[in-house]
């Protein structure tokens, strides 16, 4: 605690001086309202902020006489959401402070902090030099890692019992933007990321952080370089780095395109967008993939969100069928054609959900139970991939000429590009059920489903209109040699699931009402029409 030293003198008779006295005062400690605030990096186009959050943590030490305070050495600050503002607290909310220290702070704050601190600094730069010398940054610094390592530092003293501390960076901050273009969806019914059309970067030995298209990455003060390549060219950027500083290596401009995503819209060869309110002149003048059947996040499967990154924005189902420009070929499931010939019943009967953990749904006869098995088997990706990869030799040989037909489908219809969507996968059941509810406007609902006849464990929804003229109308822009228009009836369209060992699963509709939930030998053919995630 801070002692106030009076002096006072006592003067004797004939003016001869007999002694000055010493006396003690102690200035007693208060109750502190702390501040805490971030400073933000400079560049020569001004400051680039951030703000402290919920939960951040920030270590306090007090200084007074020349010594740290032993109740105020690394002492735990934490902030706490208070409405639209900040409040920062000790564990101890009683806790006193001596008025007349020196303060220093540093963010984030370390338990079991060992690194030796500076009483007699005159600044939070010499007081935290063997931190900010020490400092270690992570090559890797996406998602929350780069903000754990953005070490800061800042010194004040009490005013009128609030202590308000300005932080500043201890290291510098880096940005880099390539050219390319970027849709920023203006949905309110779905959060939907931004879908990034920029060329594929490549980041050497390092990973920045990513927001809004745009990537950053701390580097200490001092010289630094990073490397890496965008579309297969090779990029370097190098320099002097200050504290605090940051420094934007962005080069050409980022085409921004806001839009609202919907049901109908056009997917382009290009991962391109059109809004399906687009003037029919520029949709049929376009190279048009497909149309977006599905944007709700919980309707895409985990394996669509794993091959890109984590995030996918939407589904697109493909507005032509497999076999070539104008073409309908139809295709078995499986079939082993070595053993066609000399025993048929057998060819086409494999356990792939036993073998191989496909998916199947089994023909089950409780039509509610169905109809729920049937809208969760949403990961067409993940059962395509695992018949290219645990049925590769099958693969090679023609026993999947459904499979083949969607792996070569990119070669047929010319895209997509790599590096912006999944690639073309064969949907599973609960995504094609769920294309034809969303561009025909339909429930399909359990509580609307009847037996269909034939195999058992399978379903049908009748009176549901024209449902291969509302399927068409989504196409009735597109170019005639970019769409296969579904028929009045028997559009039979493979799924990847199977209902049996013996027997796939497809779905069916026509003009007379109905949407069909079937199942056939495997050996039968059936049309396919691709599906990708973006």
């Amino acid at each position: 605690m801070k002692k106030l030293f009076i002096f006072s003198c006592i003067l004797a008779s004939a003016a001869i001086f007999s002694g000055c006295g010493e006396k003690e005062v102690s200035v007693p400690d208060i109750a502190l309202t702390m501040s805490f605030s971030d400073a933000g990096f400079v560049s020569g186009d001004g400051e680039f902020l951030s703000n402290f959050s919920d939960g951040d943590r920030i270590g306090l030490f007090a200084v007074e006489n020349g010594a740290v305070v032993e109740e105020v050495n690394n002492l735990c600050v934490t902030a706490s959401q208070n409405g639209e503002s900040l409040v920062w607290t000790v564990s101890d909310a009683s806790m006193l402070f001596p008025p007349e220290a020196v303060y220093y702070a540093y963010y984030p704050y370390q338990d079991g902090f060992s690194v030796s601190v500076n009483p007699a600094a005159v600044s939070a730069a010499e007081f935290f030099d063997g931190l900010v010398s020490s400092w270690s940054l992570p090559a890797d610094q996406s998602g929350s890692a780069l903000r754990s390592a953005d070490l800061m530092t800042g010194s004040a003293s009490v005013s009128s019992g609030v202590l308000d501390i300005a932080m500043q960076h201890s290291m510098a901050l880096t940005a880099m933007e390539f050219p390319g273009k970027v849709y920023r969806f203006t949905n309110t019914d779905y959060q939907i990321p931004d879908y990034s059309l920029s060329a594929d970067v490549v980041f050497d030995d390092f990973v920045p952080y990513s927001q809004d298209s745009k990537y950053y990455y701390l580097v200490k003060p001092g010289t630094y370089s990073l490397s890496g390549s965008l579309g297969g060219e090779a990029w370097s950027y190098e320099g002097d780095a200050a504290a605090g500083s940051f420094i934007d290596h962005s080069e050409g401009e980022l085409e921004v395109i806001e839009h609202q995503l919907q049901v109908g819209d056009f997917y382009l060869a290009d991962g391109s967008l059109l809004s399906k309110d687009a003037p029919a002149s520029e949709v049929s003048a376009a190279h048009v993939l497909g149309v977006v059947c599905q944007y709700n996040p919980d309707r895409i499967g985990e394996g669509e969100k794993e091959a890109l990154g984590g995030v996918a924005h939407a589904l697109v189902l493909a507005s032509r069928v497999a076999g070539g420009e104008g073409g309908y070929m139809q295709y078995r499931f499986y079939t082993d054609y070595a053993i066609q010939d000399t025993d048929f019943d057998r060819c086409y009967v494999r356990d792939e959900e036993g073998e191989i953990g496909f998916p199947r749904v089994p023909q089950e006869t409780n039509l509610a139970e169905l109809c729920r098995l049937a809208d969760a088997n949403i990961d067409g990706y993940k059962a395509t991939h695992l018949i290219y990869t645990e049925r590769a030799e099958d693969m090679a040989l023609g026993n999947y000429p459904g499979f083949q037909a969607v792996q070569n489908f990119a070669g047929e219809v010319g895209g997509p590009v790599e590096g912006v969507s999944t690639g073309w996968f064969m949907p599973a059941g609960g995504q094609y059920l769920d294309a034809v509810r969303n561009l025909c406007n339909l429930k399909l609902d359990a509580g609307s489903v009847s037996e269909s006849g034939g195999f058992e464990g399978t379903m049908t929804w009748f009176d549901q209109g024209s449902v291969a003229q509302s399927m068409n109308s989504n196409f009735e822009k597109i170019a005639a040699n970019q769409k296969s228009l579904y028929f009045d009836a028997q559009n039979g369209t493979m799924v990847s699931t199977e209902a049996s060992p013996d027997c796939h699963r497809y779905i069916d509709f026509a003009d007379y009402g109905w949407v069909d939930y079937l199942c056939y030998w495997k050996y039968t053919t059936t049309f396919v029409r691709p599906m990708l995630a973006f």
